[in-house]
């Protein structure tokens, strides 16, 4: 397992909180993050993919919709430097020569097409006008804020939306915000487990997340992860950092499993009748001629 970057080109500050560090400098501290270590939750993850993530081997491009999430961020917690960080692409394609000179003049900033500008403003206005953020979120709040520190006997870093007396509150968007697909998306991306870094690093006891649609009519819920939720994140994160501190001492990052693994039939295709059930592009897998 390697650094992102030669250690001799970062260090990372000794634990504690700080404000008003650039998320770019931020991202050099060579210590791991919430992103990375939710990459070891079992049956999915591995330290083998925990490496990587810290490495930056599993790094993509970003995609249209983390641009925008990106941009979001910007104009709901930090309004003032939105022209320094978000920039707008009104021509009619990306690609060609004035694309890509586009691009290389706003390296660095998040660039919208109209259309996603346009959801950005009514994203924004949406968190905004939310009875909960304007009841607790109010002018002077410390943003983007940054902090180092231990858990589970392994140095960590992480990077708060919101902080405030008494709880750390972060943006989300989402591709709904009833209930169900709220409490899927937090389990599915593992933000009880971010919830449980964070917690920990900002001496902190609520982790709120502000949850926005993605679409219209871009709907804003606020919601606490409770104690059952951010104990389970607390259990997740000490069983992945026992893991990697095992794979730190062997020298070696396993993959999901050194033993030959044995498949069976799951009991949700042993009955055919079930499986017909089951539709690819729309149609039975199991046609009734066959």
């Amino acid at each position: 397992m390697k650094t992102a970057l030669p250690a001799a080109l970062v260090k990372a500050p000794p634990p504690g909180i700080y404000p008003n560090v650039p998320f770019s400098e931020y991202l050099k501290w060579p210590l791991l993050s919430y992103s990375a270590i939710k990459y070891g939750r079992s049956p999915q993850g591995s330290m083998k993919k925990l490496s990587a993530a810290f490495d930056g081997e599993l790094t993509s491009p970003p995609t249209d919709d983390m641009v925008l999430g990106s941009a979001l961020h910007t104009a709901f917690l930090e309004p003032e430097l939105s022209h320094e960080k978000v920039a707008l692409w009104d021509g009619k394609v990306r690609r060609g020569d004035e694309w890509e000179q586009f691009k290389r003049k706003h390296a660095g900033k998040a660039i919208l097409t109209q259309k996603a500008h346009e959801k950005m403003v009514s994203m924004t206005r949406s968190i905004r006008a939310n009875k909960w953020v304007q009841a607790n979120i109010g002018l002077g709040v410390k943003t983007e804020v940054s902090a180092v520190g231990t858990y589970n006997g392994v140095q960590v870093r992480g990077r708060a939306d919101i902080l405030l007396d008494d709880m750390i509150v972060d943006i989300k968007k989402m591709r709904g915000v009833d209930t169900r697909t709220i409490t899927n998306t937090i389990f599915s991306f593992g933000y009880h487990i971010q919830a449980a870094i964070y917690r920990k690093l900002f001496n902190r006891d609520r982790f709120v997340l502000i949850c926005v649609e993605g679409t219209k009519p871009y709907d804003c819920v606020a919601v606490e992860l409770m104690d059952d939720v951010l104990t389970m994140g607390e259990t997740d994160t000490v069983t992945i950092l026992d893991q990697y501190k095992h794979a730190v001492k062997i020298g070696r990052f396993a993959g999901q499993c050194d033993d030959l693994l044995p498949i069976n039939v799951p009991d949700w295709m042993a009955d055919k009748d079930a499986a017909a059930a089951i539709t690819i592009g729309g149609e039975g897998v199991f046609g009734e001629d066959e």
